[in-house]
């Protein structure tokens, strides 16, 4: 956070041709940021663009979606000229039922995933990869959400926020079957280059105002969040989420949505 802004709030665009390290806030404050020390420098508030012109210039530096037939699709693609630590993923809330319908317990999640990540009474990774078989953790069948949510596995996060070891992409195929979410006769898979789903049921959502004026509440929602491992640079057998000068970072996940 920087003076009351929250970065994750935030579109950031940077390009380093034309120098340009940026987030745009809310209110069309601009926050340039130096790129060597990873610190903010300067905070500007002269940029007011319009809605319109705030599109433009994102679209110019940023194309996070490509929708099409009920698939909406998130990319990153990037290089480095110095060894850097990534770590992205989308952190978007769904619930299937429709906009302030209540929790998300009757929602049904399968997560194709035969490991997950322990960890510690802090909630940092142990650096250990365990079986989900026998455990609350085995999702690789269909749970209604709302039967396992409330295991005393799960009090510490307050319900479901645990990261899973996804399978190896199939041969031939460019995407791995994360996860699939299903209520009220719709249904989503999540599809993903990325080794990790972090599954979040909204557990610190307290009494927010959301879209149409809806209240949502603790556990009125769940993130499919794809993604490396929850401190994967300080565990060696994770897989390591540092791009190096000459590679290349590709990311895609899928959302994919049937009526």
């Amino acid at each position: 956070r920087f003076r009351g802004m929250d970065y994750g709030y935030l579109w950031w665009i940077i390009d380093r041709e034309k120098n340009i390290y940026a987030a745009i806030g809310n209110s069309g404050n601009v926050i340039y940021v130096n790129p060597e020390k990873n610190i903010v420098v300067a905070v500007a508030s002269y940029f007011k663009p319009t809605v319109f012109d705030r599109v433009d210039f994102i679209r110019e530096y940023m194309e996070p979606f490509i929708c099409e037939q009920q698939k909406a699709a998130a990319f990153c693609n990037l290089s480095a000229d110095k060894p850097t630590i990534l770590g992205f993923t989308n952190h978007a809330y769904f619930n299937l039922e429709g906009e302030g319908s209540g929790t998300v317990h009757n929602h049904q999640l399968q997560v194709f995933a035969d490991e997950y990540t322990p960890f510690d009474d802090t909630a940092c990774p142990t650096g250990e990869i365990l079986p989900v078989e026998g455990t609350p953790m085995d999702f690789r069948e269909m749970v209604r959400v709302g039967d396992r949510i409330d295991d005393v596995f799960f009090v510490p996060g307050r319900g479901i926020d645990n990261n899973f070891v996804l399978r190896p992409i199939p041969e031939g195929q460019q995407l791995q079957h994360a996860a699939t979410l299903l209520a009220d006769g719709r249904e989503m898979q999540v599809w993903t280059t990325q080794p990790g789903l972090q599954v979040y049921t909204g557990n610190w959502v307290d009494q927010h105002v959301g879209k149409s004026g809806r209240q949502y509440d603790v556990q009125h929602a769940i993130c499919l969040e794809t993604q490396y491992f929850p401190d994967s640079p300080n565990h060696v057998n994770f897989p390591s989420p540092i791009l190096r000068p000459g590679d290349i970072y590709y990311s895609r996940t899928d959302y994919k949505f049937i009526i």
